[in-house]
């Protein structure tokens, strides 16, 4: 009888649950290409059942396995002979939890200074991977777990979303987790033909009569203005929801970082957009309007207004279509 068992993790209708393999006579068990591989066995000088990682391939652990039981025989052997030996069970020392390595990952993304916007992305994605992997140690983790993942994002209630696109969405979630792991030493666990599948886009920008419905649609003067300054000069949210009144000299747009607003560029690429006459000739009345106030385009707080593309969108939406932060820069 063998001392060690060969164990295989597999997903099975939704549901994470371990396999005992029958590896008498020679049997190979189907779809070794799925799941990952475990030894089973028990110490037999603690006399404490072990349950060891053996990787994701099937002959590797079948290879792991042959050499688990020629050691447990020698030392039993060695044992009856009345020889003292030490059992080298395998210690957690020098592995990291993956609760704590996802915890020192988003402490180090602040540290460094990441945006907000990118670390709220990560911290989703890598939450909901968590969600969906059960494993305690981060070298525990490998394809098999990635594949799950998709599987467990497709599995979850879509929100009925206008143009939405879930499987761009899946792909990027995926992509923050591969980003997440490199973090850790852990790269090229997919193929570039294993990730998650989308179509893309197609350009698209605003026509003529796209345009004039648009205006058509802005109720106050607010909106006008907010529509006229994405459309003719193609600012990011970041940098329309940040722009100060002291950065438009020499009729130019000066896109600066603002430490006192803890907000940077876009991979902190300073740029100097040209101000087109009305645009120019309106941000000098809105100035002249309220001097006290440097932001553009503040909230009801005298703070940056984050919810910029939303309005434009909520302006589009009474047009009857929708519309898109890449939608305005290229038109």
């Amino acid at each position: 009888m063998s001392t060690v068992a060969l164990v295989r993790e597999v997903i099975v209708n939704g549901k994470r649950e371990r396999q005992t393999l029958n590896l008498g006579r020679g049997r190979r068990p189907n779809n070794l290409a799925q799941g990952s591989f475990y030894l089973r066995y028990l110490c037999p000088v603690k006399g404490k059942r072990v349950n060891q990682h053996a990787g994701y391939d099937f002959n590797a652990a079948i290879a792991l396995r042959a050499a688990k039981e020629r050691e447990i025989n020698a030392l039993k052997h060695a044992e009856s002979n009345g020889l003292k030996v030490e059992f080298p069970v395998a210690t957690n020392q020098n592995r990291i939890e993956v609760n704590d390595a996802i915890t020192l990952y988003f402490q180090n993304l602040s540290a460094l200074g990441k945006d907000p916007k990118t670390i709220q992305a990560y911290r989703k994605a890598v939450e909901q991977f968590r969600e969906s992997c059960t494993k305690q140690y981060m070298d525990e983790i490998g394809k098999q777990d990635l594949i799950d993942f998709m599987g467990w994002l497709r599995s979850q209630p879509q929100r009925r979303q206008r143009n939405a696109n879930p499987g761009r969405t899946h792909f990027n979630k995926v992509n923050n987790v591969i980003i997440f792991l490199a973090a850790y030493g852990m790269r090229k666990i997919l193929k570039k033909n294993e990730y998650p599948k989308f179509t893309e886009k197609s350009v698209v920008y605003f026509d003529d009569q796209q345009l004039k419905r648009l205006f058509a649609s802005c109720m106050t003067a607010e909106e006008d203005f907010m529509l006229n300054f994405f459309l003719k000069l193609g600012v990011l949210d970041g940098e329309a929801a940040h722009a100060e009144y002291p950065d438009f000299r020499d009729r130019m747009y000066h896109v600066e970082q603002k430490p006192h607003w803890r907000w940077h560029p876009k991979k902190h690429h300073q740029r100097c957009i040209p101000v087109p006459d009305e645009i120019w000739t309106a941000i000098q009345k809105r100035r002249a309007a309220i001097p006290s106030q440097s932001l553009v385009f503040p909230n009801e707080n005298g703070r940056p207004n984050l919810h910029l593309l939303r309005d434009i969108q909520a302006i589009a939406e009474r047009a009857g279509f929708h519309a898109d932060l890449h939608t305005c820069r290229r038109t």
